[in-house]
């Protein structure tokens, strides 16, 4: 048990610091929206390319001049012949994460507003410069935004956000309880709130990331203990001991064993609970349901906490239409209850990206799971580069196409945004123009780069293997945990033998 505490923790020493400081990084998106890395640090394969992974996710039709692109890059100014490209993020915070753009809008008065993951902006024409404007505190990530008769809803993962014409400031409005939506929650996200403790609210987080720093203080002192004895032998031998040495060993020794003994059940449940998260234990819970556990964010009051993605107003049948984790809902005005819809579109669990209204019952729907003409009266569901009916890509969390954008804006010529190969024109002897170079190394949100580090998908050289990093670490990270836990307590019991047979 010694030789495998020993091994283990030595080769997992830098991985166990790396997963425990990206995690930290995951838990407050909020709080490093302003940090930023370079592309040119991460494997080539993170460069933009053809203007794709999300960089436009839709855009809208201002005057024949002006049509406004936006995405994960920002906004980008181009006309409806689009002959050119140009950035218009002047006003947006700084920051990949705060220039992730969910949506932009315009009233019948031609004002222009712009919602991103955490602010609202006007656009102020004459300064040609986005302002941000006052929300109030405590609301959730924002996810999408829609407009009726100039009153402007604004969707965040759990509430509504409204601002009427003649108001202001927004106001918090949270939808009705539905008959329709289960009470029961999929098992993924129970254990994925778990693991970063959002289960708990605010305290089930800070409690994470101490543990977070738990990690590293024991991979720190447990490397300690392995060096010190050798530099120590070393010092005895050549008559220079420093007794700063044996301290350090001692402290090591004494904090890295007590520890890990007396908290050992929250370190494995850290551990195990994220190798849940990715295949091949993945598949074991992403689809069963169970109703969450009581004093829990998921059991909050407002029933729509966390599940909220989109929303769009029906202007054939004059209702709102909201999407969330749970599927599709409708309502007629936004004090009813909704109404789960009774035909449901395919989306990835990777989310919806493109969602808009063909006429009186079609829908374009786009997510990773392909670009689909959605009839959501009688349930029709058409594939929208073969014009055959839907073919569902199984139990994969993506299809052929992983649609990230779409776009009506242009004349004569559509566009659809490819999340891989970015710009596709639908239309022979159409164009998109090319992304210049300068763009492929533009700025990733430090989250994002903790993201791929926690997943393993920065680990491009192993192509799909990538994706069992998670479990392969948390494989052996179990072991590791257990055995020095052995070890220590088999330590414990022969010390208490002894003591209990010395006689006084």
């Amino acid at each position: 048990m010694r030789k495998i505490h020993k091994v283990t923790g030595l080769l997992l020493l830098f991985f166990m610091v790396w997963m425990a400081f990206s995690g930290v990084i995951l838990n407050h998106r909020h709080a490093f929206a302003n940090l930023e890395v370079s592309r040119n640090l991460l494997p080539e394969s993170y460069a933009y390319k053809n203007w794709n992974y999300g960089f436009f996710k839709n855009s809208l039709y201002i005057s024949p001049d002006s049509v406004l692109l936006y995405g994960n890059e920002g906004i980008w100014l181009s006309d409806e012949e689009n002959s050119h490209i140009t950035e218009w993020n002047a006003g947006i915070k700084d920051g990949a994460d705060n220039r992730k753009v969910c949506r932009i809008i315009s009233t019948s008065s031609n004002e222009i507003y712009c919602a991103t993951l955490f602010h609202i902006y006007f656009l102020d024409k004459s300064a040609r410069t986005w302002v941000p404007l006052s929300l109030p505190g405590g609301i959730d990530r924002i996810t999408d935004m829609e407009i009726y008769k100039d009153t402007i809803v604004v969707l965040t993962r759990s509430e509504l956000l409204i601002k009427d014409p003649d108001k202001k400031d927004f106001s918090i409005k949270y939808l009705a309880n539905s008959p329709d939506l289960s009470p029961k929650r999929s098992l993924f996200r129970l254990i994925w709130t778990l693991h970063s403790g959002e289960l708990f609210g605010t305290i089930g987080k800070v409690t994470v990331d101490g543990m977070a720093i738990l990690f590293i203080f024991l991979s720190i002192t447990g490397l300690l203990m392995y060096i010190l004895p050798k530099v120590i032998r070393w010092y005895k031998k050549s008559s220079r001991l420093s007794p700063g040495f044996i301290k350090s060993f001692r402290f090591s020794w004494k904090w890295h064993n007590k520890i890990g003994y007396l908290l050992i059940i929250p370190l494995l449940i850290v551990i195990i609970t994220g190798s849940f998260l990715r295949p091949p234990l993945l598949l074991f819970i992403s689809k069963p349901k169970v109703v969450p556990p009581p004093y829990t964010t998921l059991r909050s009051e407002n029933k729509w906490h966390d599940i909220l993605r989109a929303i769009r107003f029906d202007k054939e049948h004059q209702e709102w239409l909201i999407y969330t984790s749970e599927g599709f809902f409708s309502l007629k005005h936004l004090e009813d209850q909704p109404g789960i819809l009774p035909y449901q579109a395919p989306v990835s669990v990777m989310g919806i990206n493109v969602w808009e209204q063909l006429d009186q019952s079609w829908w374009l729907v786009g997510s990773f799971n392909g670009l689909i003409a959605w009839n959501r009266i009688d349930g029709v569901l058409v594939d929208a580069f073969t014009n055959r009916p839907y073919v569902s890509p199984g139990g994969m969390p993506f299809g052929q196409h992983k649609i990230s954008g779409f776009s009506f804006s242009f004349k004569d010529k559509q566009i659809v945004f490819d999340y891989d190969s970015g710009a596709q024109v639908l239309g022979a002897g159409k164009f998109f123009p090319a992304m210049p170079d300068i763009y492929s190394s533009r700025p990733i949100s430090l989250w994002n780069v903790a993201l791929e580090m926690h997943t393993g998908r920065v680990f491009t050289l192993l192509g799909m293997w990538s994706m069992l990093y998670p479990f392969i670490l948390g494989l052996f990270s179990v072991l590791m945990v257990i055995s020095g836990w052995i070890v220590y307590f088999r330590k414990r019991i022969h010390t208490k033998a002894r003591f209990q047979n010395t006689p006084f």
